[in-house]
């Protein structure tokens, strides 16, 4: 019951930071690989309490990570939509369904990683790293095909943005480390995926 309520109240938080405001330039990581340094992790709840310092910047770990620029939310605020996704039956010959649930969500996050995602979702990299079963007593909906835990890594580029009100923790290099649950469905154009919820 306590785990659900956390889950309700992430996802409350996510959708209503969901929005963009003025554009500026993301900085790009040659690739979206992610390497995993031994670093210190702290709650990723925890930065909306620390304040940026006179330059307009916030170190998400005092004293250890790299700064962040701080961008102040404007009232004109965008919702961060979720991309469309779909794996063709072709593509996915041969694939299990972790693999499925792998190559979908690397297409969702690739789409946060590009210049066309509002600044506010925009990442610097990202990394899938892990696929779980589903624990059919979370109860989450909707139900799909096929459900699928998956454990992901995405780079920051700003604070505040949409990414810190998901549960999971940061490191040293401004990683956020996390994971949902997928609802995958078969369709006619392939495969396509939702985000489950208790």
């Amino acid at each position: 019951m306590k785990k659900d309520i956390y889950h309700v109240f992430f996802f409350s938080i996510f959708l209503l930071s969901c929005t963009s405001h003025h554009t500026t330039t993301p900085t790009r990581l040659p690739t979206n690989e992610v390497s995993y340094p031994n670093s210190t992790v702290i709650p990723s709840s925890a930065p909306s309490k620390i304040p940026p310092n006179q330059s307009g910047f916030i170190e998400l770990i005092p004293g250890k990570s790299t700064p962040l620029p701080f961008i102040e939310i404007k009232s004109e605020n965008v919702y961060c939509q979720n991309p469309y996704v779909v794996l063709s039956y072709t593509e996915a010959q041969g694939l299990s369904d972790e693999d499925i649930a792998i190559r979908l969500m690397e297409r969702h996050l690739s789409y946060f990683y590009s210049l066309q995602a509002p600044d506010w979702c925009r990442v610097d990299g990202y990394k899938v790293t892990d696929v779980l079963p589903y624990d059919v007593k979370d109860n989450k909906s909707p139900q799909g095909d096929i459900m699928l835990s998956v454990r992901f890594s995405i780079r920051l580029i700003q604070v505040p943005c949409a990414w810190m009100s998901l549960p999971g923790t940061f490191d040293t290099e401004n990683w956020l480390h996390s994971g949902h649950t997928l609802a995958i469905f078969l369709s006619e154009e392939g495969y396509t995926m939702q985000f489950a919820y208790p």
